[in-house]
Formats: C-alpha cells, structure tokens, sequence
C-alpha cells in the first residue's frame, strides 16, 4: 500500500535471504503515484527480484486484497502520515491526527494477512503514537522496530503544503497526538521514522 520503491526494495531484501515473490499488488488510489510506480517497474521488468505479476490497482489500503478474498504472505505499507485539518493532499495527508489510514490498514490486517505472514509499516511520530500502539493492541499484534531514522523538517515547508498547517502541527505537539523535537530557533523541528 502506498509502497512503491520501498515495496521494490523489500523484494531486494527478501532475495538476499533466500526467498522470492511470485505475484505483487499495489495499491494507492493516488493516481499519479501508481502511474510512477508503473514506469519504474516497466523501466525494471528484466529485474531478477521483480515477480512475474505485478497487479496495480487504484483501490484504498487492503481492500483491493480483501475484495479478491486473497491473504497476502508480505504486506508493506508507506501510508500518507501527516495530521491535517482537511485532507489537503491525498499522498501526504493521514487524517486529523495523521493516523487514520494507518489504523485501518491495522483493523483489516489480521483478516488480510496469511498465518505466518508478515507486515512491514513504516511509520513516523508525527501521527498519533498512543493511538496506532492502542490500535496495534487491538488487534493483538507486537511491533518489532527494524529500524530508526531521524528526520529534520521546516515548519515553512508544512505551510506551503497547506496554509495554517505549521500551526496545526504545533497544536498537535501541544495535545499530545504528535511527537517531535522543536528546533531552538523555532523555525523547524525533528521526528521519528521507524520501519516496523
């Protein structure tokens, strides 16, 4: 879901360790990302990691997957994160406290997700850490993280994707549903983005 390179990159990973996908879905009803996604698998087709069939579909999150009534053994997710008052751009924003898509994609994964399969999210501290852990305990599944990166950002880059969302993201710092470090000068600030 949302994927795209990281999904392709997985694959890689995978082969290293002996193993191989034989059939991909992608899904992202963000129409100009698929399209990407379809040229670098076009530009990549004599690969050796790619698998025979690549589907893309426009749909949202698993239910193209729980649509065909398939479980899926790799499930990878790079899902929009960002909290926004409105959804101001449909590949980077993840709700009002950034972690909508994140938490459906959680409620459905137990039914999408084969016995023994695994998921891998990668996820960022600015949508709402207390609700994507209650989420996962919900559901009964341990996150493992894989991996940690810190990350700086401009809050003047934030309000140029949408007037008034610097201050959103201050809001949600203040109350708690996002997490990261202000910068001391107050012009930026740093966040966490965790592979799990």
């Amino acid at each position: 879901c949302g994927c795209g390179v990281f999904g392709i990159a997985l694959l890689r990973a995978l082969a290293r360790d002996g193993r191989s996908v034989e059939r991909m879905l992608f899904t992202d009803p963000h129409r100009p990302s698929l399209a990407a996604l379809a040229r670098t698998l076009l530009r990549h087709d004599n690969w050796p990691h790619l698998p025979r069939a690549a589907l893309l579909d426009d749909g949202s999150l698993l239910e193209p997957l729980l649509a065909r009534g398939e479980q899926a053994t790799l499930i990878c997710a790079n899902l929009p994160q960002t909290p926004g008052p409105t959804e101001f751009r449909l590949d980077r924003c993840g709700g009002r406290d950034g972690a909508d898509l994140l938490c459906a994609l959680l409620e459905d994964l137990p039914r999408a997700l084969a016995p023994g399969g695994e998921a891998f999210l990668l996820y960022i501290s600015l949508a709402h850490p207390a609700r994507v852990a209650a989420a996962l305990a919900t559901i009964g599944f341990k996150a493992t993280e894989l991996a940690m990166q810190v990350r700086a950002a401009r809050f003047a880059d934030y309000e140029a994707l949408h007037p008034g969302l610097a201050d959103y993201l201050r809001d949600e710092h203040a109350a708690g549903h996002a997490e990261f470090d202000p910068t001391p000068d107050g012009e930026g600030f740093r966040f966490r983005a965790r592979l799990l």
